[in-house]
């Protein structure tokens, strides 16, 4: 019972370990276009914003915004799909007033 117990045990560490590391592989800086979409963001929502998270979930970049003062109180932008938008030709002024939550 004692060996069984030791296998189990060490086969949930080594779950534990990949979780880990793959979470962290996750982990990366936003892109100069990502950095723009943000600055908006914060333009957008300014002292509304409680606190922020930066997630990344298949590659693209979300703000994860918790709100004050809003009828929205949680929200979440992806700022790579925005940052791509913006590459292909949306200005900044348009996807600063897409943003907006009409408040």
């Amino acid at each position: 019972m004692g060996k069984l117990f030791g296998i189990v045990a060490a086969i949930v560490i080594c779950i534990v370990v990949f979780i880990a590391l793959r979470s962290k592989s996750h982990v990366r800086e936003l892109t100069e276009g990502e950095e723009k979409i943000l600055q908006l963001v914060h333009q957008v929502y300014g002292e509304r914003i409680a606190s922020e998270e930066i997630l990344i979930q298949d590659r693209d970049a979300i703000v994860a915004l918790a709100l004050t003062n809003s009828e929205v109180e949680r929200l979440e932008v992806n700022l790579s799909n925005l940052a791509r938008k913006h590459e292909e030709g949306v200005s900044l002024p348009v996807l600063k007033l897409s943003m907006g939550l009409g408040d």
